[in-house]
């Protein structure tokens, strides 16, 4: 499998800073991967995708996009920002025009495309995220959700091969929380979409391929999230809770209960069918007895 994104002994600190934010980080992230990268305020992950958008460039090391374009090189800065995609917390920091398509226009017109293939793209970025009917309408009578979908949308027409997302529901409320990661799981399976997202909500990283978990600028744990979680106590010494309905059944099974359960339980729904089958194994218990 191709290799979209590869860090090789990355380094970086900020100016006047002595300490390094990464020591030989060295990750590679393959193409159509969904990973989910966490870490506690300070660990350096919004700093790490940010080298993976070319925003940012190492101080030691390389971050290589596409097995063939150096973030270092300012020349491949362009063709990097058009294949990896970054939608960020605040969607308003995105937004650049005064009208809907306008503003997921904007790239493609610097880009210089033909006018007919730049309505195209629009239309059919609009349309993935649901917000074709909205085209005409000025961003600032959206909501938080329907803004963070333009933003997608704007990424989106630019057709890359990798979105990163960075806290990008943070700043929404449950609905619009739930739509936008909907999106996020639909862009990868239906579409092929690398996706990269960060988040403080473990409950968002449940059904991704891989769970990378940086502290202090280093990877503590890079597997699937069902093994990542088996982590707790270090999870929870690094500041990271692992997700709610998890948590709430391994303290159900100390105290004995989900006796049919072996697997980690990671979701709602494997949640609801642990207790179902707890209450099959203590009703044939009770009729042996």
């Amino acid at each position: 499998m191709r290799n979209i994104i590869q860090t090789k002994e990355l380094e970086f600190h900020y100016p006047r800073q002595n300490e390094s934010i990464f020591s030989n980080l060295n990750i590679e992230i393959q193409e159509g991967e969904f990973v989910g990268i966490l870490g506690s305020n300070g660990s350096g992950k919004s700093t790490l995708l940010k080298h993976f958008n070319a925003l940012i460039k190492p101080k030691n090391g390389s971050v290589l996009i596409d097995e063939k374009w150096d973030t270092a090189n300012s020349d491949t800065w362009l063709d990097i920002r058009q294949l990896i995609g970054l939608v960020f917390q605040n969607p308003e920091n995105q937004i650049v025009s005064t009208i809907v398509e306008e503003d997921v226009a904007f790239a493609l017109e610097n880009l210089g495309l033909p006018r007919i293939e730049i309505k195209k793209r629009v239309n059919e970025a609009l349309k993935i995220v649901n917000m074709y009917e909205y085209k005409k309408q000025p961003p600032y009578q959206l909501s938080g959700g329907q803004k963070q979908r333009l933003g997608i949308a704007s990424i989106l027409a630019m057709k890359p091969k990798g979105i990163i997302f960075d806290e990008a529901t943070s700043m929404l409320d449950p609905k619009g929380r739930k739509d936008i990661l909907k999106i996020i799981h639909e862009l990868n399976q239906k579409y092929g979409v690398t996706i990269l997202m960060t988040t403080h909500l473990l409950d968002e990283v449940t059904a991704v391929d891989r769970v990378i978990v940086l502290d202090k600028g280093k990877i503590s744990f890079d597997d699937k999230p069902e093994v990542v979680f088996e982590n707790r106590i270090e999870l929870e010494a690094m500041g990271l809770s692992i997700p709610t309905v998890t948590k709430l059944a391994l303290d159900l099974k100390n105290e004995g209960y989900l006796k049919g359960t072996k697997k980690l339980v990671l979701t709602k729904e494997e949640f609801a069918y642990a207790i179902k089958k707890d209450l099959e194994v203590r009703r044939n218990e009770s009729f042996k007895n």
